[in-house]
């Protein structure tokens, strides 16, 4: 299912206007998104409008074809969206909510519970089904919200901050449920987080949003590649004596000795390159290995952000 984000810009305020997005394009299809920016970016802004809540300034969202604003009730049929704070009713139990979430969006009583069922047992929260939700901790409540936005298999599955409050093996499993809903069912995925490491890890497109506006798009392994520098890790024959003949040539925190490599931070290769051949020629060393470490996502928005702040 098609999203597409055509001149959107979303201004608030009258005296003192505020610009939170700035003439935004993006066409995203079969794809798992992730959407990285610092807070107050405009990420949650931007997911607003695509759920119907907000109204752009100016510009158009659609998703299938339809109207994010004028269609929201005809778009929610085929989209499921999790916000970030998710709200639930007293006075329910998890397998009672997800059923419910599962007969609005059309799936017989049968099937509603089966799915929900499965689901509870694949997030561990099996035992506690006939539990009410309001007893749940943060924890157990983000992985209800995560259940229910899969309920109904919807075409789209729009996720704001997905694994807030969860455990290390609670974000394991939401990743892990999203990568194969993705690749069995075919279902789209629109996710904004702030834990890059984790969209790296599930992602199959990614854009950077910073001050409003998006200035990267594209394939996290691709993004990463077309950036000039990085981490470099060298190992020598006589690696702390060539440590100490670099560090009179980098600043502190630029470079440090970790066991038997040296690890030099954000440096431009060729420049680090020359500096290392000359200090072996020194220090009579031989050259073991000398390898970029690509640093990941988080690496990239810092190269970017650092950019567009000079």
């Amino acid at each position: 299912m098609m999203i597409q984000i055509q001149n959107v810009s979303k201004t608030y305020g009258r005296r003192r206007r505020v610009e939170a997005l700035k003439d935004i394009t993006l066409e995203i299809e079969d794809h798992i998104f992730g959407l990285i920016g610092p807070n107050g970016a405009g990420k949650t802004t931007l997911i607003r409008m695509l759920c119907g809540i907000l109204k752009p300034s100016s510009g158009r969202l659609t998703i299938g074809g339809l109207d994010c604003w004028d269609d929201s009730f005809r778009i929610k049929k085929h989209v499921s969206f999790l916000h970030e704070v998710a709200e639930y009713p007293t006075g329910v139990s998890a397998l009672e909510y997800l059923m419910f979430v599962g007969r609005i969006r059309g799936m017989t009583e049968s099937e509603a519970q089966n799915q929900a069922k499965e689901l509870l047992e694949y997030l561990g929260l099996a035992e506690s089904e006939d539990r009410w939700i309001v007893n749940y901790s943060k924890g157990m409540r983000q992985l209800v919200g995560i259940a229910a936005s899969f309920m109904g298999s919807p075409e789209l599955i729009i996720l704001d901050e997905p694994t807030a409050n969860l455990d290390p093996s609670g974000r394991s499993l939401v990743l892990e449920l999203v990568r194969r809903q993705y690749e069995e069912a075919g279902t789209n995925f629109f996710i904004s987080s702030h834990i890059l490491h984790e969209l790296e890890r599930v992602s199959t497109e990614v854009g950077f949003l910073f001050q409003g506006r998006i200035v990267a798009q594209g394939s996290p392994a691709g993004i990463i590649k077309d950036l000039p520098q990085g981490n470099l890790i060298v190992r020598t024959t006589k690696t702390e004596q060539l440590y100490e003949i670099l560090r009179r040539q980098y600043p502190e925190e630029a470079i440090k000795l970790h066991g038997d490599e040296i690890i030099l931070f954000n440096t431009e290769i060729q420049e680090a390159s020359q500096r290392v051949y000359q200090g072996l020629q020194e220090c009579e060393g031989i050259l073991i290995e000398f390898k970029q470490d690509e640093g990941g996502l988080e690496r990239a928005f810092r190269e970017l952000a650092g950019r567009l702040e000079q």
